[in-house]
């Protein structure tokens, strides 16, 4: 599979946001090797609008149409892990896809908030 990795800027965020943001693509990223049977792989982070944004692009086979939105994010989970990781932080998960044409998954996370306790730990994104 073909991968690209955008990443807009070298800021740094607080460790444990760094983490649970890593976990979340981490998840995505095995979600779209398993299920998606796609030949390429976009993964593109940035800092925006007070948000740290991380999105996952494919041009598999898509997750489900946009009408079973909800469905996907809540019901699957994995999808249902990744969002929530991502509400851990105040932020959002948003799931666009066709059939046969791809999925993106665009994981927004709240710097602002504070992450306590809570089991939040494992590898950050510091090199």
């Amino acid at each position: 599979m073909h991968t690209e990795l955008r990443w807009r800027r070298d800021e740094r965020f607080d460790p444990a946001l760094e983490t649970t943001v890593f976990r979340a693509a981490q998840d995505a990223l095995t979600n779209v090797v398993k299920h998606a049977h796609a030949s390429r792989l976009v993964v593109t982070g940035r800092s925006e609008d007070g948000l740290l944004t991380v999105e996952i692009a494919d041009d598999g086979t898509a997750a489900a149409g946009d009408r079973q939105h909800q469905a996907t994010v809540h019901e699957r989970p994995g999808m249902r892990a990744i969002a929530e990781r991502i509400e851990l932080t105040g932020g959002s998960v948003d799931v666009r896809s066709a059939p046969n044409a791809g999925t993106t998954l665009d994981q927004r996370a709240d710097p602002s908030t504070v992450l306590t306790g809570g089991g939040i730990t494992g590898l950050s994104l510091r090199a």
